[in-house]
């Protein structure tokens, strides 16, 4: 004897409610979880005792992800605490994913200026194309020609009027737009920063080699190559040479290249 239809559409119904009901607790509790924790960072900060904000904050970072948030009051502790490599790291990391925050940025430009890292001053069109990250210029480039696509389509089946080309002129210039604010920061993608008090920038890729100077804590790099334990970089100012990996972390935050390897790539 067949079941009906309509119980076994309520039995689907429940267990979907059920899944839902249990969803949202785990939700919940995850939520209260991590309040919690992130007020016992904030509590932790406030009475000075910055390296364990440190560890507290890391940890959320850890379980729950990257967030500007998070990334923020990380660097702040580090900045506190007088490591200022791994205070403009999470800087950085923050602007990765909110490159629009103006807190965070204000607070990199001022431990930069703290230690003697600056800047020329920036061309309006940098300033234009450094809003917005990589990913997120090749993002509006890719809306832009879906929209495009869609508008040819429908053009060549219900024929509109001659407006629909200067559109498409339009939306063309963007996507073409967009592909140069990704290019303008292709290289800051891969970029990493130094984290040791002082690096020095050798010749050759050995911890006995002649040195061509050396690089702060918090400078800008940019991986090209590897060569065992040492990396070839080039810094903000154009200087080439090899360090060990362990003296620099990217900013990259995904989870491919969370680790000094992924700087070169």
């Amino acid at each position: 004897m067949s079941v009906p239809w309509c119980r076994l559409l309520r039995a689907g119904f429940m267990i979907l409610m059920i899944s839902l009901m249990a969803a949202s607790a785990y939700s919940a509790d995850r939520g209260r979880e991590l309040q919690m924790k992130l007020n016992d960072g904030n509590v932790a900060f406030s009475a000075g005792r910055f390296k364990e904000a440190i560890t507290v904050y890391s940890d959320l970072i850890r379980d729950y992800g990257f967030s500007p948030e998070l990334l923020h009051n990380l660097a702040n502790s580090y900045a506190a605490d007088g490591r200022n490599g791994k205070a403009i790291l999470n800087y950085m990391r923050g602007l990765r994913i909110a490159p629009g925050d103006d807190d965070l940025r204000a607070d990199l430009a001022l431990i930069r200026k703290k230690v003697g890292l600056f800047n020329d001053e920036p061309s309006a069109s940098e300033r234009f194309f450094s809003y917005y990250d990589m990913n997120q210029w090749l993002t509006r480039a890719l809306a832009a020609y879906v929209l495009l696509t869609l508008l040819l389509t429908l053009n060549s089946r219900f024929h509109f009027k001659k407006g629909v080309f200067r559109s498409c002129a339009v939306i063309a210039g963007f996507i073409i737009m967009c592909c140069v604010g990704a290019y303008s920061q292709r290289q800051k993608w891969n970029s990493a920063v130094i984290i040791q008090p002082e690096t020095r920038l050798l010749l050759s890729p050995f911890d006995t080699a002649a040195s061509n100077g050396s690089l702060i804590e918090g400078t800008l790099v940019y991986g090209e190559k590897k060569h065992q334990g040492y990396y070839y970089v080039l810094d903000e100012k154009g200087r080439s040479g090899w360090i060990p990996s362990a003296s620099f972390e990217p900013v990259n935050t995904s989870s491919a290249t969370y680790s000094p390897e992924g700087a070169g790539q």
